[in-house]
């Protein structure tokens, strides 16, 4: 009887463990998206020609304007255009033909924190198979971002506004919880919003099996 409980009782940990680990850091309740990107009275201009938030740090330009959509797995995921926290131009079109983990994630986020180590693991073994990742950052501060960013040694591409749940690219995915890291296919379409912890990188060996193939 006793084995049987210290069993159950292994078990029940593992399991909250296992909900901690994957539990993500969403919206508050006050935080929700108005619908649209943000417009020109805070610092967006939409148009055909995207527009740009002006923060203290930097100008970060973002296309395609307008409100929210859906991507599902499978649905192609439409082109963008935005800067990165240095502000370089980032375009998921240059990715074509490479397989992009798109990690909407936080510097103040437990769960994201966690993840690093994985990822940049993953990242380091099919970077040169054709695997890349473009984080979108929903820091509020590029200074706490910078310093996070030199403290892990995180080399991909960041994009950065400074407007957190705000940010044009996150509102625009509909993003409400991160981490949300999308895996996207060498054919642009999504494979999953949940490619991290010890799925990630079976996910990543499988988009990239030709490449993993020819070693």
């Amino acid at each position: 009887m006793k084995n049987s409980i210290t069993c159950a009782a292994a078990a029940f940990t593992l399991v909250m463990a296992a909900a901690l680990w994957f539990a993500g850091c969403g919206r508050s309740s006050d935080e929700k998206p108005s619908g649209e990107t943000p417009s020109s009275e805070s610092g967006m201009n939409n148009g055909s020609s995207g527009g740009s938030l002006t923060t203290s740090n930097t100008v970060t330009e973002f296309y395609p304007p307008g409100g929210p959509v859906e991507v599902a797995e499978e649905d192609l995921v439409g082109d963008f255009s935005t800067t990165d926290i240095n502000g370089k131009p980032i375009r998921l079109s240059d990715y074509k033909g490479k397989v992009v983990l798109l990690d909407f994630w936080a510097s103040w986020c437990p769960p994201c924190e966690r993840e690093v180590p994985n990822m940049k693991k993953v990242y380091k073994k099919y970077r040169d198979k054709g695997f890349e990742i473009i984080g979108v950052s929903l820091d509020n501060d590029s200074d706490d971002l910078r310093e996070f960013i030199k403290e892990t040694g995180i080399d991909w591409p960041q994009i950065f506004t400074g407007h957190g749940w705000e940010t044009p690219i996150v509102i625009h995915y509909s993003v409400n919880e991160i981490p949300e890291p999308w895996l996207i296919g060498k054919d642009g379409r999504l494979i999953t919003k949940e490619a991290r912890g010890e799925y990630l990188e079976p996910l990543v060996k499988k988009a990239l099996k030709e490449e993993v193939e020819e070693e």
